[in-house]
């Protein structure tokens, strides 16, 4: 996996602070703020450094290997969502 890792959410985000959760099986975690593209109706996109190398947790880089799988977190409470995406 190359270059940045762009991602689109749509939908309502209850919390005080948009942003994504970014966790990968290699035991990588990045919070990725994320900014409105349309506020009114709930489209937020976001951009992550990404590259391949060992998991550095917090460091704002997304670390992943060929096959992880990286998992997207947003929300809050009941309204926490999460979508995985397997690197190639």
């Amino acid at each position: 996996m190359k270059g940045p890792f762009i991602i689109n959410v749509e939908g309502p985000i209850f919390t005080n602070k948009a942003e994504l959760i970014l966790t990968t099986q290699a035991g990588d975690r990045e919070i990725l703020p994320i900014q409105a593209t349309d506020f009114l109706k709930y489209r937020f996109t976001g951009k992550a450094k990404v590259q391949q190398d060992n998991a550095k947790p917090g460091d704002g880089i997304l670390q992943v290997k060929s096959g992880d799988v990286i998992k997207v977190q947003y929300g809050y409470g009941i309204f926490k969502t999460s979508v995985s995406y397997k690197a190639e």
